[in-house]
């Protein structure tokens, strides 16, 4: 299936939810919106602007589709492959997803990080996404030192399949590849999913746990319960209040009713041991 029709099928899907109508009530916002949004500072106007909209989350999937279908082309006539290009552009459906799961209507939440896709500040390259930066201080982990500049891929993990070992090496070798030329130094990752906390919940064979272990841990904090929103899908102040569907859902729970944690961690991996095959 090309790019073309990837497009038209996750379009057609949206139609199918009745969105449609909203585009045709937001095209001259969006007309209005095109051209500044190619800079960071009027999208801090317009995710102003959103929020002060009426159905907002419509506004935003009808925003970001209009101008996904324009710049694809031009993405692909820049050299961008063409898995790459739908597959960093299918960020919308994974929050459009999730904004159906919490309001119970077809739109888009996490407007802000939907614009870094947009805006090819992030990519996704097979099961992972990966956002070019620069390490704004220095990072100690164990006797090594990297310091404030260090060109750095922070590694994000989408909410849409399972996290396989296979799929994930494939993921960071052509993240290797795509961006050979950057300088990058260091895969990083700040994630629940790197918490040292889980090997006190998960099974040894788990694909989580094979995930932590590629990276070098070297900080946690236990400012944003993620763990609890990525599990269950919200937070609850009344833990006995969670579900217990899912054989992760159970052992989190009786994890937190005993009085533990499960924080965010950082964790490294040196860029050229992913083509390395660890």
């Amino acid at each position: 299936m090309t790019l073309k029709e990837k497009w038209f099928a996750f379009s057609k899907n949206v139609k199918n939810m009745n969105v449609q109508a909203r585009k045709n009530s937001v095209r001259q916002n969006y007309l209005n919106w095109q051209t500044p949004f190619c800079r960071y500072s009027r999208n801090v106007q317009i995710l102003k602007e959103l929020g002060e909209s009426v159905a907002p989350n419509q506004l935003a999937l009808a925003l970001f589709m209009q101008y996904g279908a324009q710049q694809a082309p031009q993405w692909l006539e820049q050299g961008l492959p063409e898995m790459v290009c739908y597959d960093t552009l299918r960020d919308i459906a994974i929050w459009c997803r999730e904004c159906v799961r919490l309001t119970g209507q077809a739109g888009v939440i996490q407007w802000e990080w939907v614009i870094h896709s947009l805006k090819r500040r992030v990519y996704r390259l097979g099961r992972l996404q990966y956002q070019p930066r620069v390490l704004k201080e220095p990072v100690f982990v164990g006797e090594r030192i990297y310091p404030g500049g260090t060109m750095i891929l922070e590694v994000h993990i989408p909410a849409d399949g399972r996290l396989e070992q296979k799929l994930v090496m494939d993921s960071l070798q052509q993240a290797q590849t795509f961006f050979r030329k950057g300088g990058y130094t260091l895969f990083h990752c700040y994630s629940w999913l790197l918490s040292r906390a889980l090997c006190d919940i998960l099974d040894r064979t788990s694909n989580i746990l094979a995930f932590q272990s590629l990276f070098e841990v070297y900080d946690e904090d236990y400012s944003y319960r993620q763990a609890e929103e990525r599990v269950f899908g919200y937070i609850e102040e009344r833990l006995e209040m969670y579900p217990e569907v899912t054989g992760l859902q159970k052992a989190l729970k009786r994890y937190l009713l005993a009085g533990k944690r499960i924080g965010m961690a950082r964790g490294v991996l040196l860029f050229q041991e992913a083509m390395n095959g660890m």
